[in-house]
């Protein structure tokens, strides 16, 4: 790998934690709450099946999001649940979400200043401003990075 293009990745990193790295210091929110009221369900993996079957917020709702309900039960075992945890790993996806539209646009267009401009646009529009300061922005989050 280059040594432009690390640079580049702790320049995405540094972006993130310079807009949103406020958020960090936040607590739970809003939407928030509805992963606050699963917290039983979500502290235990001894059943990862529970966790995997749990519907996002209601059932009601229809949403499915195994991968976001796991992440937040890693986050309550390793980090007690703290609300900075949370925040933090949004962080850290978002930028490495950042990346991989980096190397998506890269690929495709074979110019590496291009797909700079193209993860830094990403990382600081600021509709983005919701989903990754929300912790419930991480399913948002986790959808881009997966797919």
């Amino acid at each position: 790998m280059q040594s432009r293009t690390k640079i580049f990745f702790i320049l995405c990193f540094l972006v993130v934690f310079l807009i949103y790295g406020r958020t960090i210091f936040g607590d739970f929110v809003f939407d928030d709450r509805g992963i606050i009221d699963h917290r039983y369900i979500l502290e235990d993996l001894s059943r990862p099946q529970k966790i995997i079957l749990l519907p996002y917020f209601t059932e009601e709702a229809g949403a499915y999001r195994p991968i976001a309900l796991l992440s937040y039960s890693l986050n309550f075992i390793l980090f007690s649940g703290a609300a900075w945890s949370f925040h933090l790993v949004n962080l850290i996806f978002y930028a490495w979400t950042g990346i991989l539209i980096f190397f998506l646009v890269k690929k495709i267009f074979k110019k590496q200043l291009l797909a700079e401009a193209a993860a830094l646009l990403f990382l600081t529009v600021p509709i983005h401003a919701e989903v990754v300061a929300n912790i419930v922005g991480r399913a948002e989050i986790f959808a881009l990075f997966f797919s």
